[in-house]
């Protein structure tokens, strides 16, 4: 039997989007911080707008997979999909002279698959998606290669390759994409000069390796917790920020399990500016990540095989189609 609806669901507004977002992000860090000890970079808010779309056609079951896995609000018709359109142009409306926010989303369907215009409708209303069609079935290649070059002019020319070989084939009937693209400077820059290398202590094996580290000192927001510290590093234009957390020696396992939505907003009204010296090891991460295992031992098991149900999408309660990749 499917779920039931609760009518009086809390309505989703944009402050509890947010609220929702940010437990969602330390969800799937977690979960994937469980299968890798190297570094990486996720974005949450892009897989969940990706979600979103595909949210829109979920039903019964699927739906609620989908909902309880992303921290969506269900039933969906509260406001859900007007919440998350308000955060993506509340995120893009801080682009300016200073740093570049752009969100981009994508759906493309094979041209024998028909979907309704009720789905079409919501992606485009909400998400600024204009539906493309292409010879999944025929050509599938070609159409990897049509859409990998739309993720790479939307990131401006930053991610190749976004679906790897294989990934589309022809059996599938269609594909969602979001691109997230953010480029900034610090309000206040290191300066290279004060770059020395220094020792970075690694947590697998208690070793350490020799690396470049930025130095500067200036006045900063900061707060000193219990068994960590924080740095807020702003961006040119003060509407962004980077919020740093430093567990103290020996804490990182317990610190890193008690991390939670709720605390990290607390930390912003706990910084308070001080004269500070600040040491950062400059670095690059890249990152490919299959997330179809991860969401599904999340608990989003339903979308990812035969009996899954989509029917808000092309209108047939059939068990098809499902999700094949999740690629992040």
């Amino acid at each position: 039997t499917g779920p039931v609806k609760d009518d009086n669901y809390e309505y989703t507004d944009l402050e509890t989007r947010i609220s929702r977002n940010n437990e969602f992000a330390l969800d799937l860090y977690k979960k994937v911080t469980e299968d890798t000890l190297d570094n990486f970079m996720i974005s949450p808010h892009s897989t969940e707008v990706a979600f979103a779309m595909l949210y829109a056609g979920a039903r019964g079951l699927t739906e609620l997979e989908i909902s309880n896995v992303m921290n969506f609000h269900y039933p969906q018709e509260n406001g859900f999909h007007q919440a998350m359109s308000l955060l993506n142009e509340e995120l893009c409306g801080r682009d300016g002279d200073y740093f570049m926010i752009k969100i981009a989303n994508g759906c493309w369907m094979d041209r024998e698959y028909t979907v309704l215009q009720s789905f079409q409708d919501t992606l485009a209303y909400y998400y600024g998606v204009d539906m493309d069609t292409l010879d999944f079935a025929g050509a599938p290649e070609n159409s990897r290669s049509i859409i990998n070059d739309w993720v790479y002019e939307e990131t401006d020319h930053w991610i190749e390759d976004a679906f790897p070989p294989s990934s589309i084939t022809p059996f599938t009937v269609m594909v969602l994409a979001n691109t997230f693209c953010f480029q900034a400077k610090w309000l206040k820059c290191f300066d290279p000069d004060y770059t020395y290398d220094g020792h970075f202590y690694l947590l697998d094996d208690g070793g350490t390796v020799t690396v470049p580290f930025m130095n500067g000192e200036d006045y900063f927001e900061t707060f000193d917790g219990e068994g960590f510290d924080v740095l807020k590093l702003p961006y040119e234009g003060e509407l962004v920020s980077m919020l740093i957390l430093l567990p103290d020696e020996g804490n990182f396992e317990a610190f890193e399990a008690g991390l939670e939505g709720s605390f990290l907003i607390s930390l912003y009204d706990s910084l308070e500016t001080g004269f500070t010296h600040v040491k950062l090891p400059r670095w690059t991460i890249s990152t490919d990540l299959n997330l179809s295992q991860i969401l599904f031992d999340m608990g989003m098991s339903t979308a990812f095989q035969l009996g899954a149900d989509f029917s808000g999408i092309d209108g047939v309660d059939d068990g098809i189609p499902w999700i094949s990749t999740v690629v992040h």
